[in-house]
């Protein structure tokens, strides 16, 4: 059964904006502790973190609810993203996509209500 979707849109601009203006500030806010360690990693940052942004955005909405974007861990196999939540036993569906200048996450929330 489809608990919810969630659907977000991030300009890179505006996220190169915001790590120019907070950095490393920012990222603590709402980056896991695995997001960051793959962060060092990468030459993209900005996209890296932008999709990481919508993805958590794209989450949140389809849970309907309000969770730390801090909890919220987007993780990587070797076939798809995916979706731990420290206190949360949800499967997540999460898609990733990047265009040039921005980065879409759809997410798909599946299980028995939220709402009790």
């Amino acid at each position: 059964m489809i608990e919810g979707v969630g659907v977000d849109i991030v300009s890179h601009r505006r996220i190169k904006r915001v790590l120019e203006r907070y950095g490393e500030r920012f990222l603590k806010r709402v980056m896991a502790e695995s997001e960051l360690e793959e962060l060092r990693k990468r030459a993209d940052v900005v996209g890296f973190v932008a999709s990481r942004w919508a993805a958590k955005e794209a989450v949140v909405k389809a849970l309907g609810c309000s969770v730390s974007y801090r909890l919220i861990e987007v993780l990587k196999d070797e076939k798809r993203p995916w979706v731990k939540i420290e206190g949360i036993d949800k499967k997540i569906h999460l898609s990733l996509s990047h265009e040039k200048d921005y980065s879409i996450a759809f997410a798909v929330v599946e299980g028995s209500s939220l709402r009790g």
